[in-house]
């Protein structure tokens, strides 16, 4: 049986065969007929010339296995030999679970499917389609810890990087933007010209707030994709997080020169940058352009910076303009004003203020520049409306001047302990407080007799070239009325000069003297002295002067004409004896100064010019500056500098053609509960002397008239220091005060001293 059913197949076989040749035979004369035969215009015929037109090439066929291969990997069902030769076929556990997983998702079940992959791959963890299946199924439903764990499993697999773009797009969706950065990254550095992968790394970074390396990423994309709309916008967008150097606005400006806001950041950073004149151009060009508020306002601040301080209050009117009732803006105004100088107009603006409601910070802004201005009556209103509301220090401060200022003596000492109560080792108040009870006496306000009394003087003054003197002497003053003093006083004293090389000489004397003051308004007064020296061994020696005072808002200048012996301010005793002049008398001199002191916010500066016309013909001419600058409580930088010369030389005292001299240094002062004053000070410096010296005539010819021959000028150190002491009780006061001082040549050097007891008896 077997055989023939053998024998029957290999005829059927054969006869398949012979049905094949002769079809093909066929088909293949047919071809050949039709290629030789024509059928006119409505024939079709088909004739094959070439066969790989319709045959696929060697290309197709290897996608086709490569992707069919992939589809029987995810989809085809195995088969085994066992199966057919059991004749029954069943599906694997894995194709079970596939089916099964595709029926779920596709029922809208995913959080039913999911749990089942988890558990297969848990124990089956290398399939790499479920896994990343998995990691989208999750993603879906936003389970995003979750999926971005099974993606991470999907890309320890091998051949799994192509899943990372995915992964990292997954991650940036999802506002994992630390994590997105780190995947994104991987992909550029893989391939650093792809413009797709550069843009997505860009916006992990501007999305994560890495606005800077973002913006270099963006730079470098929008070269390449120049008209692309969204890579443009999220630049755009970048930039404004950005505060850029000035390099980097100044590229960008450059870039784009019509987008404002990146001039805007150009500007900006111009003032970072401490070049406020090139950020003000830029500020007025941009304002050309179109006026908004907030840019108006902040050209205004702009300006103010570079010191225009008139063109920063002339955009502020305008900020103004645009809104009226904006009180913030015109308080803005109102201090451009006062600090441009126009402390009228910053007035106006705040009677505008003041007159739609009350506010002490406005009184007190007011309250100043009325102070400033001169205004005292209006400007003291202000004060107190500010004081009502708040006690402050610097207000009952400037109060306090205000009422001194005014003469109001006794209201400013008032107001000046209101404002120690609150800063006790404040320098200054107590100072100013001193200052008014002085006042207070010239005026010899309240009962009329303060000021008077009794004051013992002592006083000491030498060098290191022998030159001495030391007085004593007694005074009484009395008050004549409420606005005049007068006084009389007498007063011995020994002048001496001593050498290493000859006897000391030395010479005793008296002078008496009487003076008057008149205080002649609230910030005038004048006084006058006159008295007699007389030395033993010389003629007598008038004296006197005439001194007007002046004083106000802290300021104070004076003037002075006087006439008397110049023993003591030349420090020779060879002015006194007269050995000198043709008659015998005593040298005199004839004085003319003038001095002023201006306060400039806080520091006070002083000038003081000096001349001296001697009676043996020969003038000196000096000039002096002082600037006392506060630099922390109590203590004060100090500048001395000034210049004096003689107009012809002397042998009887120093007499420097020009001596230039320049110091700075130090000012310590304190104070112990209104009883107690002290203050100590060092001034360093410099000093440059020119001198001339006389021919000698012995190596002159018969005849010639010696004349002066210039010595070298030359610098040498020169060194002031001072200190003072002041005790003040109920009826007692006193002061001491002590000086050391070295210049003029290089070994030069002087000491003084001077004490002053007072008793109100």
């Amino acid at each position: 049986m077997a055989r023939s059913y053998g024998a029957r197949l290999l005829l059927g076989v054969a006869a398949l065969g012979a049905v094949a040749a002769v079809v093909y035979g066929a088909l293949t004369q047919g071809a050949t007929i039709h290629r030789n035969t024509s059928f006119g215009e409505s024939s079709d015929s088909f004739a094959v010339r070439d066969p790989s037109l319709i045959r696929p090439t060697a290309t197709d066929y290897a996608a086709f296995a490569a992707q069919d291969a992939a589809w029987r990997a995810k989809w085809a069902r195995p088969y085994h030999w066992q199966q057919e030769a059991s004749g029954i076929w069943a599906p694997s556990a894995e194709m079970l679970l596939r089916d099964r997983v595709y029926r779920l998702v596709q029922a809208g079940r995913p959080d039913e499917a999911i749990p089942l992959l988890e558990s297969w791959l848990t124990n089956h963890p290398g399939a790499l389609d479920l896994t990343t299946d998995l990691a989208r199924m999750h993603a879906s439903l936003n389970h995003v810890d979750d999926a971005a764990r099974w993606y991470r499993l999907a890309l320890e697999r091998p051949m799994a990087e192509s899943f990372r773009p995915e992964f990292a797009k997954f991650l940036l969706d999802a506002g994992r933007y630390p994590d997105a950065q780190k995947e994104w990254q991987k992909l550029a550095l893989r391939d650093p010209l792809s413009v797709d992968w550069r843009l997505q790394y860009a916006r992990a970074l501007a999305w994560g707030g890495r606005s800077r390396e973002a913006e270099r990423e963006l730079s470098w994309v929008a070269q390449r994709r120049p008209n692309d709309p969204g890579v443009d916008s999220l630049l755009v967008a970048t930039r404004n997080d950005i505060e850029p150097s000035l390099d980097e606005a100044r590229r960008w400006s450059s870039e784009r020169p019509a987008y404002r806001p990146w001039r805007v950041a150009y500007a900006r950073a111009l003032v970072a940058a401490n070049q406020p004149q090139l950020a003000m151009a830029q500020f007025d060009t941009l304002l050309d352009g179109g006026l908004t508020l907030d840019l108006l306002r902040e050209a205004a601040g702009v300006h103010g910076t570079a010191g225009d301080s008139v063109g920063s209050a002339r955009m502020l009117r305008r900020v103004v303009a645009m809104a009226p009732r904006n009180d913030t803006l015109r308080v803005e105004l109102a201090k451009a004003l006062a600090w441009s100088g126009d402390r009228l107009a910053s007035i106006a603006e705040y009677d505008t203020l003041l007159a739609t409601r009350s506010d002490p910070q406005w009184h007190r802004a007011r309250g100043e520049m009325l102070v400033w201005a001169g205004d005292y009556a209006r400007g003291e209103k202000d004060l107190r409306a500010a004081l009502a509301a708040h006690e402050d220090f610097d207000l009952l401060a400037l109060l306090g001047d205000v009422q001194r200022w005014t003469g109001r003596y006794d209201l400013a000492k008032a107001t000046y302990r209101r404002a120690l109560a609150l800063k006790p080792t404040d320098a200054r108040v107590t100072l100013a407080l001193a200052d008014a009870d002085r006042l207070g006496r010239q005026l010899v306000v309240a009962d009329g007799a303060r000021g008077a009394g009794w004051t013992g003087i002592a006083s000491y003054a030498e060098d290191n070239s022998g030159f001495l003197f030391v007085s004593a002497g007694v005074s009484h003053a009395a008050a004549l009325g409420k606005r005049t003093l007068v006084s009389m006083g007498l007063e011995q004293n020994r002048v001496s000069q001593r050498s290493v090389r000859a006897p000391e000489r030395y010479i005793y004397g008296y002078s008496m003297q009487a003076g008057i003051t008149q205080q002649l308004s609230a910030r005038l007064s004048a006084r006058v002295d006159a008295g007699l020296a007389r030395h033993a061994l010389t003629r007598d020696q008038p004296f006197g002067s005439v001194t007007a005072a002046w004083e106000a808002r802290g300021g104070s200048a004076q003037l002075s004409l006087g006439s008397g012996p110049v023993y003591q301010s030349l420090m020779s005793i060879n002015t006194l004896l007269g050995s000198t002049s043709a008659d015998g008398r005593p040298m005199m001199g004839r004085t003319a100064s003038a001095s002023a002191t201006i306060p400039v916010r806080g520091a006070a500066i002083t000038a003081e010019v000096d001349r001296l016309a001697l009676s043996d013909g020969n003038t000196r001419t000096s000039v002096q500056a002082t600037a006392r600058i506060p630099v922390a409580h109590g203590v004060n930088a100090i500048y001395t500098g000034g210049t004096l010369g003689y107009s012809q030389r002397s042998a009887i005292y120093w007499d420097p053609l020009r001596y230039t001299s320049h110091g700075i240094g130090l000012e310590v002062a304190g104070h112990r509960q209104n009883w107690l004053t002290w203050a100590v000070r060092a001034v360093p410096g410099v000093g440059r002397s020119r001198e001339t010296s006389p021919q000698d005539p012995r190596f002159l010819p018969a005849g010639s008239v010696p004349t002066e021959i210039p010595l070298p000028s030359r610098n040498v150190f020169q060194l002031a220091t001072s200190g003072d002491v002041g005790i003040s009780l109920r009826r007692l006061n006193l002061t001491a005060g002590m000086g050391y001082g070295r210049g003029r040549g290089s070994s030069y050097q002087s000491l003084s001293g001077a004490l002053q007891v007072h008793f109100a008896w």
